[in-house]
């Protein structure tokens, strides 16, 4: 699942607990909003923003973090290798990040299939006429050495990205489901929603700082 579907439907799901969230107190209410503490849009409103935030508060803290700690595990992988400096290392972890990325831009347009993917060895294969051939210009030969790192750090990032997308999904339907039990036509919805969203703003404007 590519990033742009995983928060359409994390917005699909909040969306679909306003209108629940909303629905449930008119319920509770007897559908008579002159019963409800709040304004019904403060109800499904409240279950939205515990849907939608925390998982993109999770979304892009993971964002973050992961290309450090694959990078970071990419390197230790390599063993006794040493580096003249973290520059050189950086230019060498650039490189592990290209290849990777040319391998899937290959497995995507049908010149490899994931296992050859998985399985491609640089001293029987041009690893950089094979990318060319699928549309990736690298500026030279791929060693083993890097493309080993690359099929590691394709292979983590792909867990990686799995284990993102269901503790995204996770959060969302937790938020929503657990906002949903507490609609009742006494709960101060309207409380929730302004302190939810002070606090954004307090967050935003501390960022900005």
């Amino acid at each position: 699942m590519t990033n742009p579907l995983l928060l359409l439907l994390v917005i699909a799901i909040g969306l679909f607990g306003f209108f629940v969230g909303r629905s449930r107190a008119m319920a509770s209410g007897g559908n008579d909003r002159r019963n409800l503490h709040s304004l019904p849009n403060y109800y499904g409103s409240s279950v939205a923003m515990y849907a939608i935030v925390p998982a993109l508060l999770l979304f892009a803290v993971w964002l973050i973090v992961q290309p450090m700690v694959i990078n970071s595990n990419v390197s230790t992988s390599l063993g006794d290798r040493t580096f003249e400096d973290a520059g050189a290392q950086s230019l060498f972890m650039a490189d592990v990040r290209r290849v990777a990325d040319g391998l899937d831009t290959a497995v995507a347009a049908g010149s490899l299939s994931a296992d050859q993917a998985i399985n491609l060895r640089a001293d029987t294969t041009d690893v950089r006429q094979l990318l060319a051939d699928a549309g990736v210009a690298l500026g030279s030969d791929v060693t083993g050495e890097t493309l080993k790192a690359a099929q590691l750090y394709r292979g983590q990032s792909t867990t990686a990205h799995t284990f993102k997308t269901i503790a995204v999904l996770a959060i969302a339907l937790i938020g929503a489901g657990f906002m949903m039990m507490s609609m009742n036509k006494d709960f101060r919805a309207r409380n929730v929603v302004e302190r939810g969203v002070m606090v954004l703003l307090i967050a935003a404007a501390s960022i900005a700082i």
